[in-house]
């Protein structure tokens, strides 16, 4: 009798756990809760590596984290560093002064920093 309170004591404790990691969306449906990883700045290096890699890893940024379309150009702003952030705070301020439509989906971003970005032969 002993061992089966043992036993069910230890199922207790890995049942407090279980919940503990988890939020209940709904009857028989459990999401994990994970910490999702930072994707790294882009400093605004002319390397097609560099800056593929930084797009790539923002968009499985946005997908585990379940980043909202609307947000990714904002979000993806804080992740520039040196001169792609002094490119992306004067580019924000030129479209403004001279006309052009606003930089405000993450397709454009990624052409607007491909055309800046990638060197002539990649």
């Amino acid at each position: 009798m002993k061992s089966r309170v043992e036993n069910i004591e230890d199922e207790v404790v890995i049942l407090r756990r279980a919940v503990a990691t988890s939020i209940s969306k709904g009857p028989g449906e459990t999401h994990v809760k994970l910490k999702v990883p930072e994707p790294k700045n882009f400093e605004g290096s002319r390397s097609a590596k560099e800056l593929e890699n930084f797009l790539w890893d923002m968009e499985q940024y946005f997908k585990a984290a379940h980043v909202q379309s609307t947000e990714q150009v904002t979000i993806t702003s804080t992740y520039l560093a040196g001169d792609a952030k002094l490119w992306g705070r004067t580019h924000v301020d030129d479209d403004v002064n001279d006309g052009r439509p606003k930089i405000e989906t993450w397709e454009s971003l990624k052409k607007e920093l491909k055309d800046q970005f990638l060197p002539n032969c990649a």
